[in-house]
């Protein structure tokens, strides 16, 4: 038996052509709720845009140091089926938010320069007893923008993937940053994650391009590999 990655599309935007949801390559489309994004949209603004995907893909509120009563309380006004926690929430914080019914993912952030093995998979264990996936990201560079954790497109050296997939053992693992559908086949040349997340490989000028999803989905649909 062979299966294909997850991809999530992150980051869209009021406005955005959102037809691409209803390719089975795509499983899963993200909302920015942290405002120092310039991808942020509202709750209000998320509820509109998870009604045009309903039933098509799982939905995604993405977050960054969110207290646990504006986290859930976003997550339920949006209707959204996961929360991605992307800053540096405590294994408590994840914990009662799954308490309270949400799917959690946690962000582990790679350096982009000799990034330590060790230190990521201790990172990856502390939180999977309390998430049901963990996500890999380049870690921000210094001079970024203030609260800001992800969507800067930069690749961290995906030679780590094989060491954190193995220990993993099977656990859902989702890898960003800088993918884009020119660089899909290399990802998997090193590791075979559960799923990738993309937003600005996908994009021109800032915005979703469906020319590049398109690109995306091609070259997704392309890869299989046995479970």
């Amino acid at each position: 038996m062979s299966t294909r990655p997850c991809v999530k599309i992150c980051g869209l935007l009021p406005g955005d052509d959102v037809t691409f949801a209803s390719d089975p390559v795509i499983t899963h489309v993200g909302f920015v709720m942290v405002p120092a994004s310039r991808r942020f949209v509202s709750a209000e603004a998320a509820a509109v845009m998870v009604e045009q995907v309903r039933n098509q893909v799982q939905t995604v509120g993405v977050f960054s140091d969110a207290d646990f009563d504006s986290a859930l309380a976003a997550v339920r006004a949006a209707h959204l089926d996961v929360a991605q926690l992307h800053g540096s929430e405590s294994v408590e914080l994840c914990n009662s938010l799954k308490s309270a019914g949400c799917k959690v993912w946690k962000s582990v952030p790679v350096p982009l320069v000799q990034p330590d093995r060790t230190a990521i998979l201790e990172a990856c264990e502390r939180y999977m007893p309390v998430v049901d996936a963990i996500l890999l990201d380049a870690k921000p560079p210094r001079d970024g923008v203030s609260g800001l954790t992800g969507g800067n497109g930069v690749a961290f050296d995906w030679t780590i993937l094989a060491d954190v997939c193995a220990a993993l053992d099977g656990f859902p693992l989702w890898v960003a940053g800088g993918i884009a559908p020119e660089n899909v086949h290399a990802l998997f040349r090193s590791c075979r994650p559960y799923g990738i997340d993309l937003s600005s490989g996908v994009e021109t000028d800032g915005r979703k391009d469906v020319k590049r999803i398109a690109q995306l989905i091609k070259a997704v649909a392309s890869i299989e590999y046995a479970k």
